[in-house]
C-alpha cells in the first residue's frame, strides 16, 4: 500500500482492553494508524472537542459494541454513541462490529444499569437500521473480521489517505518500539524547529504523531501544549499541559499552567498553581510566579 490511512477506533474501552488490542494489531499489519480513546481519553465534553478535530482528519471509522454502553456526557447520551453520531454528520465511511450474543457476556462487562441497559438496546438498533453490520464473538474473530471488512472498503472505497510528503515517517512507525522514546522525542525536536518557522501545520502533523505513539511522552506534551498556547488555543494548552504536570512536577510545569489559567480568566486556580510553583527550586520560573502573583497583591 503506497499510502496510510487514519482510522478512529471507538468503544468502550475497560470491558473491550483485549479486544481493542487485537484490531489495533491487525490494523497496523494493514499499514493502517489506528487512533481513539487510548490516545486521546473522551470522558468528558471539553476533551470531546477534541476527538471530533481528530475524526474530522479519520479516513475510516470503526465503531465497536459489546455489554456496555460506557461514560455519559451532559447531553445523556455515551460518548462512544457521540463518536458514532459525529461521524455520520461529517460522512466518514463507518464499518459496524456487534457482539452477536450480548446476553452471554460475564457480568462484569456488562451494562448495570438499567437505564443505560436500555440507551444500549436503542443505540445497536440504531446502528443496524440501513447499514451493513458484523457481528463478532471473540478478540480473533473480531480482528479477522475487522481486518477483512477493511481491506474491501478501501478497495472500493479508497480514501485520500495521509501524510503525503513524509515518507521518512512511514519508516519511523514500522520500525517503533514502544519502550523507546527517541522516536517521539525526535518528532517533538522537529516540531519545534517547524513552529519557530511558522509552519504550524506541519508542527500539528508531527506531534500528533509523536502523541499517538506514545500519549505520555514529556517532550511531547509540552510542545504540544506550547503550540496550541502560541495559537492562542489555551484550553487546548492545559489538556497537554496538565497532563505534562502530572508526569513531572516542577516549577516550570506548574507555572505554565497558572500562566495559561490567568489567560482563561480562572484566576483561582492560576493563583493556587503560582504558590504551587513556589515549593520549588527553579530561580527563572520562580520569579515569574513572583510576578503573576502580584496581580493578587
Amino acid at each position: 500500500m503506497d499510502k496510510k490511512y487514519t482510522v478512529f477506533l471507538s468503544s468502550t474501552y475497560d470491558d473491550l482492553r483485549e479486544e481493542r488490542n487485537e484490531v489495533i494489531h491487525a490494523l497496523l499489519e494493514m499499514n493502517c494508524i489506528p487512533c481513539g480513546m487510548e490516545y486521546f481519553p473522551s470522558d468528558n465534553d471539553k476533551q470531546f472537542e477534541f476527538i471530533k478535530s481528530v475524526i474530522d482528519e479519520s479516513d475510516y471509522y470503526i465503531l465497536i459494541i459489546a455489554g456496555r454502553y460506557g461514560s455519559i456526557g451532559k447531553n445523556g447520551k455515551s460518548y462512544t454513541e457521540m463518536e458514532y453520531r459525529y461521524a455520520i454528520e461529517k460522512s466518514i465511511p463507518v464499518l459496524i462490529f456487534l457482539h452477536n450474543d450480548i446476553g452471554a457476556i460475564h457480568l462484569d462487562k456488562s451494562e448495570r444499569n438499567e437505564q443505560n441497559r436500555r440507551k444500549l438496546e436503542k443505540f445497536m438498533q440504531d446502528v443496524s437500521k440501513d447499514r451493513m453490520v458484523k457481528y463478532w464473538n471473540g478478540k480473533e474473530d473480531l480482528a479477522r473480521k475487522v481486518s477483512t471488512t477493511m481491506f474491501s472498503v478501501m478497495e472500493r472505497h479508497p480514501a485520500a489517505g495521509w501524510i503525503k510528503g513524509t515518507p521518512f515517517l512511514e519508516e519511523m512507525v514500522s520500525t517503533y518500539d514502544k519502550n523507546d522514546s527517541r522516536i517521539e522525542d525526535e518528532l517533538a525536536e522537529i516540531a519545534y524547529h517547524c513552529k519557530m518557522q511558522e509552519n504550524f501545520k506541519q508542527a500539528h502533523l508531527f506531534l500528533k504523531w509523536g502523541y499517538l505513539l506514545s500519549p505520555e511522552n514529556i517532550n511531547v506534551l509540552r510542545e504540544y501544549g506550547g503550540l496550541c498556547y502560541d495559537e492562542k488555543n489555551y484550553a487546548q494548552a492545559l489538556v497537554y499541559w496538565e497532563k505534562l504536570l502530572s508526569l513531572q512536577e516542577s516549577c516550570g510545569n506548574y507555572y505554565i499552567c497558572a500562566l495559561t489559567y490567568y489567560l482563561l480568566g480562572k484566576y483561582t486556580e492560576a493563583k493556587e498553581y503560582c504558590y504551587s510553583a513556589l515549593k520549588f527550586p527553579d530561580e527563572g520560573y520562580r520569579e515569574k510566579a513572583k510576578e503573576l502573583l502580584k496581580n493578587w497583591n
